[in-house]
């Protein structure tokens, strides 16, 4: 089998330093083990785990970050995006899944209402599901930028009435007000060392 495990390195300019490509990541960087063995010296298991793996195995994530897409609709609006596909979004809120799960359940409802009209069950999907989509997405790229800096862009109190938006199932509640204006405006491409995917 095999063994993940994560090293984060939460200064960004630490982070840059010791990338293989500038912040971008990838799998087999060269220098690898040579750059991160003085960080984790101090930690006889883990400097050993380190040494054992073989540095073309070694994958180096970075922090990305995606706009909302303009559409999930191909341009002939015959097909559309659904979960990932559409929305990917950092894993610091954990609602990857639950948005994808979001997203299928509104496209099943879209076109099973559409009377054998794709197009428009298509445009519905997208018309009724998209805008909270985005906004969990947006949120899920500040707060993995929150985390990774160490740098707080909401109040604690305004984070926790966002995330129980998220998690609600009253389709009439909306998102609180103090957190949209920020959420909307954050561009995680702005923030060093940021990847796009």
């Amino acid at each position: 089998g095999n063994t993940f495990f994560q090293l984060r390195i939460s200064d960004p300019e630490k982070a840059l330093a010791l990338s293989g490509n500038g912040g971008r990541g990838g799998l087999g960087l060269p220098g690898a083990i040579e750059r991160l063995s003085p960080i984790v010296k101090p930690c006889n298991d883990v400097a050993s785990v380190l040494a054992s793996i073989p540095e073309e195995q070694i994958f180096e994530r970075s922090i990305v970050g995606r706009r909302p897409a303009p559409s999930w609709l191909g341009p002939r609006k015959r097909v559309a995006l659904v979960g990932d596909a559409a929305h990917g979004m950092h894993p610091n809120i954990g609602q990857g899944a639950n948005t994808g799960f979001e997203s299928a359940r509104n496209l099943i409802q879209a076109l099973a209402e559409c009377q054998g009209d794709l197009k428009a069950g298509l445009a519905n999907y997208e018309r009724g599901h998209k805008p909270r989509a985005d906004l969990i997405q947006s949120f899920a790229n500040l707060m993995g930028c929150v985390q990774s800096r160490q740098k707080e862009l909401l109040p604690k109190e305004v984070v926790l009435q966002m995330l129980d938006w998220i998690n609600t199932e009253d389709n009439a509640k909306l998102p609180p007000e103090d957190a949209l204006d920020v959420i909307r405006k954050f561009d995680p491409l702005s923030q060093r060392g940021v990847s796009l995917i």
